[in-house]
């Protein structure tokens, strides 16, 4: 009887053993990880630091590394945080902050990374925690409460009177019979292109070279205003956008001259620094320096858009046309 309560003990023991040798592994585990920011988007002044705070979940006891793997601006930043004993509350809170000193890119986030847990386990991947930094000044936010705020205003001003002006060379020679057919000119509204026509030679030449710009108008009310930005938008009707030229300060009166022939262009002012953008539907000039000049005392005669070639000298035979709308808007940043 004792001999088999002994071999009887002994069988427990060994399966007691066994049961905690294969169960160990199992019971130690990582559960999962959480990771997220008070502010995923941020818009305003830079450099700004972004904060983090998530939490490791696992069995007690369970000892582990975890790592914090951002991606900043198409760019992998992995950093470590530390290797943990899990509490017996079974969560860790960790935290992370990333500072950023210019607007990200879209594909921007952080995310908690644990591995070398214990027994072997496979790593485990907390959600992404994505977020956008958009660098710039701070909003402006306006309370009735708040008498102090300084709010600067926007002017915008529509057109008022437009038109186009052709400037020609033309020469025809004793026996040329050569006359084409130009019909109303390159386009109808505010036109901005040219025409090189050459046929024959000597006695038989005809010569015809025309480039054209075009002129726009707003009220003369700027003189009160201090521009620190401005922008003249115009809707494209039709054409090609590649005869832009840029866009000027019209030197002299031209409202109700006539539009076409003029034999050379000195009527506008191109060397102040302008640019332009195209924008599908619409070009937006940069300004800001005809408005300044204007506001400085300069007269305000409107703006000067020309072609990108202006030669009346062309031996060429070739055209382009870029056609406006006559609905533009002039927006001041004071």
């Amino acid at each position: 009887m004792l001999y088999r309560a002994l071999v009887a003990l002994r069988v427990v023991a060994c399966a007691i053993i066994a049961i905690f040798a294969f169960a160990h592994p199992a019971m130690a585990s990582i559960s999962g990880a959480t990771i997220s920011t008070a502010q995923p988007s941020y818009t305003g002044r830079c450099p700004v630091t972004i904060a983090f705070a998530g939490t490791i979940t696992g069995t007690p006891g369970t000892t582990f590394t975890y790592s914090f793997n951002r991606f900043v601006n198409n760019g992998q930043q992995v950093t470590g945080g530390g290797t943990i004993t899990m509490p017996p509350s079974g969560s860790y809170a960790v935290t992370d902050s990333i500072p950023i000193s210019s607007t990200t890119s879209p594909a921007t986030f952080d995310q908690i990374w644990v591995h070398n847990i214990a027994f072997g386990q496979s790593d485990v991947y907390s959600a992404k925690a994505n977020f956008s930094v958009a660098c710039g000044l701070n909003p402006i936010y306006t309370h009735a409460q708040n008498t102090t705020t300084l709010i600067k205003p926007v002017l915008t001003l529509n057109s008022l009177e437009w038109t186009w002006r052709s400037y020609t060379y033309q020469f025809v020679g004793f026996m040329s019979t050569y006359v084409p057919e130009f019909g109303t000119g390159p386009c109808t509204d505010l036109c901005i292109g040219w025409i090189h026509v050459k046929n024959g030679d000597s006695a038989w030449l005809y010569h015809h070279n025309s480039y054209t710009r075009g002129w726009i108008a707003f009220a003369n009310t700027l003189k009160t205003a201090k521009a620190t930005k401005a922008t003249l938008t115009l809707p494209i009707d039709g054409g090609d956008s590649g005869c832009l030229g840029g866009i000027g300060m019209a030197t002299g009166p031209w409202h109700g001259v006539a539009q076409h022939d003029f034999p050379s262009a000195h009527d506008a002012d191109f060397s102040l620094p302008t640019s332009f953008t195209v924008n599908g539907s619409s070009v937006t000039f940069d300004v800001t320096s005809i408005v300044q000049a204007w506001e400085s005392g300069h007269s305000n005669d409107g703006f000067a858009i020309k072609s990108r070639l202006e030669d009346n000298g062309s031996d060429g035979n070739d055209s382009c046309s870029f056609s406006l709308g006559t609905n533009g808007v002039l927006t001041i940043q004071q």
